[in-house]
Order: structure tokens, then sequence, then C-alpha cells
């Protein structure tokens, strides 16, 4: 029988990204849904496989998407610094949003 994971939510991808960010220091390269933050793991392992994990992710920084395809936030963006910038005004924002 399957076990039942959560769901991939908003609040939980800004902690997990916060926390990302805190142990490693930087975005790229990484993914806050997967297990260790390892982006080479699928983020499925952790959570239920009805929560788009990718898309969350995408639209929490404002990328469009086409609604299959979701990039990295790494792969859109024009550099790492740009991509960690707009990450950490996006955290901040939500936080000020939801009073976090």
């Amino acid at each position: 029988m399957k076990p039942e994971y959560p769901e991939y939510t908003t609040e939980i991808h800004v902690k997990r990204l916060k926390r990302m960010i805190e142990l490693n220091g930087e975005t790229c390269g990484q993914c806050p849904a997967s297990k260790e933050f390892l982006s080479m793991d699928s983020p499925y392992e952790l959570w239920s496989t009805d929560s788009e994990v990718c898309k969350l992710c995408s639209e929490f920084v404002e990328i469009p998407s086409n609604n299959s395809w979701h990039p990295c936030p790494c792969s859109y963006y024009k550099t790492v610094e740009e991509t960690f910038r707009i990450t950490l005004e996006k955290i901040k924002e939500w936080e000020e949003e939801n009073g976090e």
C-alpha cells in the first residue's frame, strides 16, 4: 500500500527555502522540495504526487509556465546572483503578507 504523503504548500516551500539557504548559502543546484535539498532527487519522495511542486516553485518567483513545463529558477534567470536576489525578495514579500 502506498503511503500518504503531505501536500507541498507555499508555506512549506518558504520554510524549506529558508532552511536550504541557511545550510548551503545558495539556491542554485538544489531543490527545496527534495530530500536533503538535492536537485537530482525527486521531490515526490516526500510530497504528494498531487502536489505541483515544480509549478509552485516557479510561480513563487513569478516565472511564467506553459502548463506542462515549469523551469527551475536557476535555469530561467540570467545569473545565480539574480536568482538568489529574487528568491530572497519573494520570501520577504511572502512573510510580510502572511505575518511570518
